[in-house]
């Protein structure tokens, strides 16, 4: 006789599990310690970067406009929305297949739109939400071609921004 009614399927109950538990422990294990510093080392330097612009990166300002566009910047802005790690990843994850519908994630210029979609929501505490994820999500997702794949860009668009010289960029606008 199955423990739970209609024979849920153990992803699903290890989901639940999840959002469970982290909803639990959200306050003690999201954004705290280096992660909040960073947090704010990170927003400063999107508001020192929010001059930038399509061409700033080297991007076509077409690609900037429009439902794929749009809908990239909502799922952004809803990662800060989530407790549960696999919702954050999911939301990371739906957000670049938008985009992926203006480049392709393979195309050298997938790092930089993404860093302009971040640049543009600016995301409430990303850097927490982002290691939060890396830190709690179930490792086989986080390791799968597809979901760790575009956390992982995720990550590196954001290691992009926080590296990025805002003198340099505003001298010319043909980064």
């Amino acid at each position: 006789r199955p423990l739970w009614p209609g024979g849920w399927p153990p992803a699903a109950l290890g989901e639940g599990l999840e959002r469970f538990l982290m909803g639990m422990l959200y306050s003690k294990a999201f954004g705290v310690g280096a992660d909040a510093v960073e947090d704010k080392v990170l927003n400063a330097q999107l508001t020192t970067l929010a001059f930038v612009g399509p061409a700033h990166l080297g991007l076509d300002p077409s690609l900037c406009h429009g439902t794929e566009w749009e809908a990239a910047i909502a799922q952004l802005l809803r990662v800060a929305d989530s407790t549960a790690p696999v919702d954050k990843m999911r939301r990371v994850v739906s957000c670049c297949h938008h985009l992926g519908a203006l480049v392709a994630p393979t195309d050298g210029s997938f790092v930089r739109l993404l860093a302009l979609a971040i640049l543009r929501a600016r995301p409430d505490r990303l850097h927490s939400s982002l290691e939060y994820t890396a830190r709690f999500v179930d490792p086989h997702q986080l390791w799968s071609a597809e979901a760790g794949g575009h956390f992982t860009i995720a990550r590196a668009a954001v290691q992009y921004l926080a590296h990025l010289d805002p003198e340099a960029l505003s001298a010319s606008p043909h980064h």
